[in-house]
């Protein structure tokens, strides 16, 4: 006979519609359970030893009992308390020997072990085919919570029991509660267990409950064959240890097969089989039979065949729920992988990550498949030995030192991003964008990286280059005519001033739209790297000054006073271009300052952190200035403050990033801030200083010439 195990969900305890018929079935299987449940009653009592106050080596009935109350629907429970009940009074009786106070007291203990274990194991979760969801013995937190409820049933029904054996035999014992305690939490654990996954298995076939299975894949007939020989062994084990050569302190033994099975087998198998063994161990001694009889005092007899029973049991149980966790997390590492791999294939970008070795070459770890949008076939693969030098296989040599700058800066800083070109496997030039962080492992620093292909963008920049460089030269032939005429026809109507008026506001706005016309073209050429700057070496701040007299009469007009700091500051660098910058740099100062303010202008040489030379030009007024977070996007193409637009100044958005093109072409920085006492605006142009001549002493940095103007 077997258990009743549901076939679906259960209906809560008094839900509507619970209560259904009890059909012939249903009688039928729960009459099975009975008949099971008094059968092992009477095994029970063949382990009871009276050395011991009656209390049996094992208690396999206390078990079957939460198992079946578990396994029944609430519909169906009045009929199997009922069953239950019944049996137990039928099962202790018949043990005979019993008074009436005795039988009530032990009954009574039966029935506060059942009943509490049943109604703790029901708080663990709600319900499914292993009974309780918080009993799902097929995790590492099922078994955990069937020991706490276990023991929580044992340790609350042990006063009861202990006042049955006090009304028994008349004396007290301080091992009876212990005793009792451990026999129902071994008993308990090793049968609900086996029942409730057995029952499991019954419901629902899985990885963890199928009863045929191994818990790494393989064929179902190599689970055949390696399930009959553990059985095989197992029966050899016991009938060794227990049987022909019971004097030898052989159980360890078992616990071997018990390894076995965990390591291999689902946790049902486990379950079943430390019940045989157990069964196996507790009559082997209750009949004096197997290592554990040679113990003569019987408590310690008891508490060692206890302690076997259950050490055997949780080590099985323990193996089997780690193991199969481990084959569900690979399962699930298989799944995320598969889907990774599947995501990667529909990325065009080539994805990779590297290990710094410790003479700092960089090794392969993981790369994408191929990436034909990037490399025209074969890319790099994980494994290469030194990427660096790998990658620079499809990159021209031109290009190679800025691959090394990359990797370099990636090493150091931690963080980088490189454009270059790259020959496909197809003979196709492609420019790729590669950026890259690193992070700190246990082993070392890894550097993961994406490279994309931008060839399409660098068509398109040299699209704008060739069409900005039409409309230039087209726009300005035009405009410098309209000019001339503006000019020539206002000094023909020098006698009708109105219609001079005119003729100058022409020329002024075609002056307006001819510098916007140069300076978006030039912008546009510096930024892609098409301007060849002729390099000189100029004193800038001679630079300054000439530029400062240009605007000298611009600056009285706005009534802003100009002043000059400047020191011997030499660059390599083209005059033109820096012109420029100093030119768009004091055109907005006086432009956005005050009326009765000043602009500071400042050019020294100055020693870098590192001991690099450099030139620092700065420009300063205390004017309307612009709001600290607009501050990053002042050196964005067509970009203008909230002040200057509010101010309605005129101005093309153009001028300041003509400048940061043009100084970082030169191989310099710059950067804007508040100007002094938080009013106005501050921009630091930072060029590397001219190297000094064979013989030339380097000019002092400290002791700058003051000439105000």
């Amino acid at each position: 006979m077997t258990l009743p195990a549901p076939t679906g969900p259960r209906p809560r305890a008094g839900a509507r519609g619970a209560r259904l018929p009890v059909s012939p079935a249903d009688l039928l299987g729960h009459a099975g359970a009975a008949g099971l449940y008094l059968g092992v009653l009477a095994l029970g009592n063949t382990l009871t030893h009276p050395e011991v106050a009656g209390i049996g080596v094992f208690w396999p009935a206390a078990g079957v009992a939460v198992a079946w109350l578990l396994l029944t629907d609430a519909a169906r429970l009045p009929l199997a308390l009922g069953l239950l009940v019944v049996t137990t009074v039928l099962g202790v009786v018949s043990q005979g020997g019993l008074s009436g106070v005795v039988l009530l007291l032990v009954l009574a203990s039966h029935a506060v072990l059942v009943v509490t274990a049943w109604w703790l194991a029901r708080r663990a979760g709600g319900d499914s085919s292993f009974g309780p969801r918080g009993l799902d013995l097929t995790t590492t937190r099922g078994l955990v919570a069937l020991a706490r409820v276990t023991t929580t049933a044992a340790a609350v029904s042990a006063p009861v029991a202990v006042l049955a054996s006090v009304a028994a035999t008349g004396l007290w014992d301080p091992w009876v509660w212990l005793t009792w305690v451990v026999r129902n939490v071994v008993a308990v654990v090793v049968t609900l267990a086996a029942a409730l996954l057995l029952a499991a298995a019954r419901d629902r076939r899985h990885a963890g409950t199928a009863l045929v299975a191994l818990l790494t894949p393989g064929p179902r007939r190599r689970a055949r064959t390696e399930l009959a020989a553990l059985v095989a062994a197992t029966t050899v084990l016991c009938l060794l240890v227990f049987g022909l050569a019971q004097q030898a302190p052989l159980s360890f033994v078992v616990v071997a097969a018990t390894v076995w099975a965990g390591r291999r087998f689902t946790p049902v198998v486990v379950a079943l089989h430390s019940f045989v063994v157990s069964l196996v161990a507790a009559i082997a001694t209750a009949r004096g039979s197997g290592p554990f009889s040679l113990i003569d005092d019987p408590w310690a007899r008891t508490s060692a065949v206890q302690l076997f029973v259950l050490l055997t049991t949780v080590i099985g149980l323990l193996l089997a729920t780690s193991t199969l966790r481990e084959q569900r997390l690979t399962e699930r590492l298989r799944e995320a992988s598969a889907r990774f791999d599947g995501l990667l294939t529909r990325l065009d970008d080539y994805i990779w990550s590297a290990e710094v070795l410790p003479d700092r070459r960089l090794r392969l770890r993981f790369a994408s498949a191929p990436a034909v949008e990037v490399f025209g076939g074969a890319a790099p693969q994980a494994g290469e030995q030194d990427a660096v030098v790998d990658l620079l296989r499809w990159v021209p040599a031109e290009d190679h030192e800025v691959v090394r700058g990359f990797y370099r800066e990636l090493v150091e800083r931690g963080t980088a991003e490189a454009e270059f070109r790259l020959v496909g496997g197809d003979g196709v030039v492609r420019w790729a964008w590669s950026r890259a962080s690193a992070r700190a492992e246990l082993d070392g620093l890894v550097v993961e990286g994406i490279t994309t292909d931008i060839s399409q963008r660098h068509a398109l920049d040299e699209l704008r280059t060739q069409f900005l460089a039409i409309a230039g030269h087209e726009l300005r032939t035009p405009l410098t005519v309209i000019r001339g005429y503006a000019e020539t026809l206002g000094e023909e109507l020098e006698d009708r001033p109105r219609a001079a008026g005119h003729a100058a506001a022409i020329g002024r706005r075609a002056q307006q739209l001819e510098t916007l016309v140069g300076d978006f073209f030039d912008l546009a050429t510096v930024e892609n790297g098409r301007v060849a700057l002729t390099r000189t070496r100029l004193d800038l701040a001679d630079l300054v000054a000439d530029v400062a007299a240009e605007h000298a009469a611009a600056a009285a007009r706005a009534d802003v006073r100009v002043q000059l700091e400047t020191s011997p500051a030499e660059v390599d660098g083209d005059a033109v271009r820096l012109r420029q910058v100093v030119d768009n740099l004091l055109d907005n100062a006086v432009k956005y300052g005050c009326a009765g303010g000043r602009v500071q202008v400042r050019c020294r040489p100055v020693h870098g952190e590192t001991g690099a030379r450099a030139v620092v030009l700065e420009v300063s007024d205390d004017g309307i200035g612009v709001p600290p977070e607009e501050l990053p996007q002042l050196f964005e193409r067509f970009y203008r403050a909230s002040t200057g637009r509010a101010r309605t100044v005129d101005g093309t958005g153009l001028g300041l990033a003509v400048v940061r093109a043009v100084t970082e072409a030169h191989g310099g920085a710059v950067e804007a801030s508040a100007g002094g006492g938080g009013h106005g605006l501050r921009i630091a142009v930072r060029l590397p200083a001219a190297a000094p001549l064979p013989g030339e002493h380097a000019p002092d940095a400290d002791d700058p010439a003051t000439l105000t103007g």
